[in-house]
């Protein structure tokens, strides 16, 4: 008989609501262990021979098995998660503090009728002692983050973890007859620091630079919170369509942009874009189109057809003659006119102009302009102002705002430079180069990493550019002592540079914070400063020494 996927039982037990302590081998009810708030119990709950947990601050041992889940009994005392047994769901409270992610168990899924709507693990939540929040509840927990390809900005993480849950599943049938089942997710919302939370309910949140979205439905519909998460204000209050087919909400410099699109007949459809500030009252528009405020303008079109850029006051700065939407970065932007791609300032000056078949795009020193047939044959890299820096075929990239590579299709070498203090360095022709870290006589030390796919190398090259590294790529994915691998850590900001030893990881951060955890696992993540790995048999919390601070044994979720 096929193994039932876990959440659905999961889900039947959430409707029947919480009820008591699951009973042990025998049949009879078990007592569930203390509260862990409550002063350490002098005989702590027997350990089971299976089953092994992490000691909270209380001194209450919580035993981490699947009782959460399904009727089961495991070997010896079930317990659940927290005296008040199975939870549906998270109750914030300001008292918890950090919160953060632990794998509950493993999802077992039946591949044979193509159940992969979620991988890996169900996830509960804990506070920074290690005292258990929540059982299990879901399928996935990550960072809420946001970017806008609008607004062209770097990801941000919120101070909010967007947890998911798999409420239902629905069976597809194509033309030829065959059938696949897919899971329908939820989405909700639980503070880094406990104190609010929404339930799995919407459709789809997105981040903003300030605060976030909830959307109910599929079309639009949303409710517009804070970065505190105080609702401001909802779709009704806006005045658009709310039947709309397409909708896009951005923030920037105070002012919320909401665009709506609606297919009126085939092929036909009508745009309009506003502006509302934190109560929802409307600032500007409505126009045809627009974008978030940056550098303090807004790229808005009237009738669809033509771009220009507006001040807070709704008032022309640079008149519309463009033919797409773009917006501010320090005081300059890329748009396009009849004549071709343009740099332009605030004041509506050309800085830079693209020949026919060229077209800019940004880069770490300013712009890049590539030209030429398809604009793949020339590349220049200028600044800010406009200035030449670097004129070649094709063959240089920009590394960073001081760095260029130049890789010779002709010569059996590349050339590294560095333009602030003219320094060269002659390497073996790499494919990608980026900034990365490497160990080198039991030292970690930041700089850049290359490769060479076609040659199966990988080389380090230090800031000051005095020498290089090389090593042949190994079979698994890291290269031992030197890789690219880099995280950021969304409850601190703070980046990382990561490499692979072959039997830990060690990295450095960009405050110069080091780290070192030894373990036989290919992935992390860093939260908060401690950093969660996934072994075969449990979720492991470790301090940046790579020393054990929590660990949660998986149970198989079947």
């Amino acid at each position: 008989m096929k193994r039932i996927c876990v959440f659905l039982l999961c889900l039947a037990l959430l409707l029947a609501g919480c009820g008591p302590t699951p009973a042990g081998p025998t049949g009879e009810q078990t007592t569930a262990p203390a509260d862990p708030t409550s002063p350490p119990s002098t005989e702590p709950p027997a350990e089971t021979e299976f089953f092994s947990g992490s000691v909270t601050a209380g001194g209450v041992r919580v035993h981490t098995d699947a009782s959460a889940y399904t009727p089961y009994a495991g070997p010896g005392a079930v317990y659940t998660r927290l005296a008040e047994g199975v939870l549906d769901r998270f109750t914030p409270s300001p008292d918890y503090g950090a919160v953060y992610p632990y794998a509950a168990a493993k999802i077992v899924q039946d591949t044979e009728q193509g159940e992969s709507w979620t991988a890996g693990y169900f996830w509960g939540l804990m506070d920074k002692s290690g005292r258990i929040l929540t059982d299990g509840l879901y399928s996935r927990v990550r960072p809420l983050s946001s970017y806008s390809e609008q607004i062209d900005m770097p990801e941000r993480f919120h101070p909010y973890w967007l947890v998911t849950q798999v409420t239902k599943v629905e069976t597809f049938r194509n033309e030829e007859g065959e059938e696949w089942r897919h899971g329908i997710p939820r989405y909700g919302l639980v503070a880094m620091d406990g104190s609010f939370a929404l339930d799995c309910v919407y459709t789809r949140i997105i981040g903003l630079e300030q605060g976030f979205a909830c959307a109910a439905e599929e079309k639009a519909g949303f409710t517009v919170y804070d970065a505190a998460g105080t609702p401001l204000f909802e779709t009704a209050d806006l005045g658009q369509d709310t039947d709309a087919d397409w909708w896009q909400l951005d923030y920037g410099e105070g002012l919320y942009c909401y665009t709506t699109e609606k297919e009126t007949e085939v092929g036909q459809y009508r745009s309009q874009c506003c502006y509302y500030d934190d109560a929802g009252k409307r600032v500007l528009g409505p126009y045809a189109r627009g974008g978030p405020f940056r550098d303090g303008l807004a790229c808005v079109s009237s009738d669809g057809t033509r771009y220009g850029f507006i001040d807070r006051s709704g008032a022309w700065v640079i008149e519309p003659r463009f033919q797409i939407q773009s917006v501010f970065r320090n005081g300059r932007t890329i748009n396009s006119t009849d004549r071709g791609e343009v740099v332009l300032d605030k004041q509506g000056n050309e800085i830079l102009a693209a020949p026919k078949e060229g077209w800019f795009s940004q880069a770490p020193c300013g712009f890049c302009l590539f030209s030429g047939e398809g604009g793949g044959v020339g590349r220049q890299y200028y600044d800010p102002d406009g200035n030449l820096l670097i004129s070649g075929d094709g063959s240089w990239e920009c590394v960073d705002a001081d760095l260029f590579y130049q890789r010779s299709w002709d010569s059996a070498y590349a050339l590294l430079l560095q333009r602030s203090t003219g320094r060269e360095l002659k390497l073996p022709p790499l494919d990608r180069i980026q900034r990365g870290v490497s160990l080198r006589n039991g030292e970690l030390s930041l700089g850049y990493v290359g490769w060479s796919y076609s040659k199966n190398l990988r080389c380090f090259i230090p800031e000051d550019l005095s020498g290089v590294q090389s090593a042949k790529n190994p079979p698994h994915p890291w290269n031992a002592g030197m890789s690219d691998q880099t995280l950021t850590d969304p409850c601190t900001g703070e980046r990382w540079y990561l490499c692979w030893t072959g039997s830990a990881w060690e990295g450095l951060s960009e405050s110069g914070k080091a780290l070192r955890v030894p373990v036989d696992s290919g992935e992390i993540q860093i939260w908060g400063d401690m950093v969660c790995v996934m072994t075969d048999r449990a979720c492991l919390y470790l301090d940046l020494e790579g020393n054990t601070v929590f660990s949660y044994p998986l149970e198989d979720g079947d």
